[in-house]
């Protein structure tokens, strides 16, 4: 009999430390999960960082 489906909620990567630690799942799913992840670097975009305001002083919310 196999193993039934992980509900996919349980991989949250803020909550997934508690999971592990509840016995909801293992290391071992987290590693497979993400092994079987596809490859979305085709899907990946460009973005010009000046045309956003990165790295000028006038939206640098640090810049003194």
């Amino acid at each position: 009999m196999s193993k039934p489906a992980i509900d996919p909620s349980l991989f949250d990567l803020r909550l997934l430390e508690r999971h592990i630690k509840r016995g909801l799942i293992t290391r071992q799913d987290v590693e497979k999960m993400r092994k079987d992840l596809a490859d979305a670097t085709g899907k990946a975009k460009a973005i010009d960082a000046e045309a956003h305001g990165i790295g000028d002083d006038k939206y640098d919310a640090n810049a003194t």
